[in-house]
Formats: structure tokens, sequence, C-alpha cells
């Protein structure tokens, strides 16, 4: 719900320079282009096949042609066989490129309202304003961040991480207070903002 992807395969004769290809993509009005790099693949061979493979990914913005992400890994994984732990390997991979799109993509959402708090008024569980239409599932963890102005600047600062136990609807889930419980009240008497977006996000992505 968040992000709409596109494979380039599908929008035809591109350039096939790499500039000239993001330069294209960006004045048909894409935001980002994801490309990578494969550094290395090695296989070796003892009690049985381990495939090492190392890549680069990086998302560049289309607009300006500027590297905006850019993060190297290393995997390697074990089978009977060099195609099984390719296989492996590659199921990996497709979990990266996940974490990518939560990373610089996130969510972007509120803490609504306490459901449940402790005998000392510490948030447990919370509504947020987040679901199935943002790509949230059950399990999955979420940062909470609160406004604060240095210097009056404005700075979001991490206050808590909550864990999502239940999918009330497409854009609503009921989360567990995993820490900083409570900050979480005082914060909403307050009627302040407590942003909240997926666990891990890249701040410079969403803190406008």
């Amino acid at each position: 719900g968040r992000v709409t992807v596109v494979d380039s395969k599908t929008l035809g004769t591109l350039p096939e320079a790499v500039n000239e290809r993001v330069k294209t993509l960006g004045q048909k009005g894409f935001a980002y282009v994801v490309g990578g790099t494969l550094d290395n693949v090695a296989y070796a061979t003892e009690n049985n096949v381990a495939a090492m493979l190392s890549y680069t990914i990086r998302l560049t913005n289309a607009r300006t042609g500027e590297v905006a992400y850019s993060r190297s890994f290393q995997k390697t994984a074990h089978a009977g066989n060099s195609e099984e732990a390719m296989q492996k390997v590659m199921e990996d991979v497709r979990k990266d490129i996940t974490a990518l799109a939560n990373d610089v993509f996130p969510a972007i959402g509120t803490v609504k309202a306490i459901d449940k708090m402790d005998k000392n008024e510490v948030a447990t569980e919370v509504y947020v304003n987040l679901g199935s239409d943002q790509g949230i599932g059950e399990g999955q963890q979420l940062d909470v961040y609160q406004r604060m102005y240095i210097g009056g600047e404005p700075v979001w600062n991490k206050v808590a991480e909550l864990k999502v136990i239940r999918l009330v609807g497409g854009n609503m889930t009921l989360c567990k207070c995993m820490a900083g419980g409570r900050k979480i009240k005082p914060a909403m008497d307050a009627e302040q903002i407590l942003r909240v977006v997926n666990h891990g996000a890249q701040t410079r992505f969403w803190n406008n």
C-alpha cells in the first residue's frame, strides 16, 4: 500500500547507460530506482555444498541521479548440492530487499489511543493507525518517535518500541509496548504527536 514497484522491463526500451536510464525513469514520474551489483559468487565443498554470494543494493533518486541508499550484503547457505544452496541464498536475498523497502519506504502512522496500562499508568498496549493496507503484519516490530526541538530545529527522538499483536483493520493495529511505555501517556496527555514507523527505518527518509 505505501509503495508501488514496477519492473523496468515492462516499460519498453530504455537507455543502456545506467545514468541515462535513471534520468529517463525520472522523466516518466518514478521517484526511485532500485538496482544492484553482484560482487562475488563462490561455492565450497566439504561435508556439503556452501554457496556464497556478495552483492550491493542501491537506491537512486530518479529525479536527481544521486544514490540515496546503498548497502552491501554477504550471504552463505549450505545444502546437499549447489542448486539447493543457491536457492537458500536467494531466499535471504528476497528478505534483504523486503528489509530495504521497510528501511527507506517505511509505513508512517501515529499512536491513536492507549488500550491498557499497568498500575503505574505505564502504557502496555496501544492502538496505531497502521494495518494491512500499509503492509503491516502480526509480530512486526515498530518504533515510536516523539518530536523535540533543539536550538529551534525539530528532531525526532525514539521513545518506545512496539510489537503488533493483532490486526484490527486495514488501517489499525493493536500493539504491545515492548519498551518505553512510560513515555507514551505523558506525551498523549500533552497532545504531542507520537509517530510510528517500521523498526529500523532510516530516519532521513521520513523525518520531515
